[in-house]
């Protein structure tokens, strides 16, 4: 099985876990990657860098309105705009996304590291380029879809003699 097939199946059950438990929603992953992505509308992504036998990035992208209604969820409370809440359950997901895909992937011996996750705010009307490293997850939830992106790759380690 190659490489993106198997990220592709890390990123839909770490989604499952967390969309099952942490975020109670219902949802459905698309079937079809996508090396690019339009933003229409305000977003936030969540990234966390990814450094060992696989390096590159994981980031979870939401629309503003579903990373409030994220928030909601997971708080079990009302969220009326971007705050620093939403911001922090955008960081979590991304931080579950993530370490469910790490452990995954790393069921024989741990294949990577990750990193502390980052959260940015996108203004809409962008659009983010063709990219051959980059995988796109799509999950549409009954609020609405987000994407999980990956550039994860191979890396190439030097083995030195002892």
């Amino acid at each position: 099985m190659d490489l993106h097939t198997r990220i592709q199946q890390a990123v839909i059950h770490a989604v499952s876990n967390l969309l099952e438990t942490m975020v109670p929603m219902g949802f459905e992953a698309s079937e079809n990657q996508a090396s690019s992505i339009d933003f229409v509308g305000d977003y936030l992504l969540g990234m966390i860098q990814v450094q060992g036998k696989l390096t590159g990035s994981i980031t979870v992208s939401a629309p503003s309105h579903l990373a409030i209604s994220m928030t909601e969820a997971m708080l079990e409370e009302e969220v009326k705009d971007l705050n620093d809440d939403v911001y922090e359950t955008i960081a979590e997901v991304t931080n579950i996304i993530a370490g469910g895909i790490k452990t995954f992937l790393s069921q024989q011996e741990e294949i990577f590291s990750l990193g502390l996750p980052q959260v940015l705010e996108l203004k809409g009307g962008r659009k983010l380029p063709d990219d051959k490293q980059r995988m796109v997850v799509p999950i549409k939830t009954e609020k609405g879809s987000f994407f999980v992106m990956s550039t994860l790759f191979e890396s190439v380690v030097d083995e030195q003699p002892q």
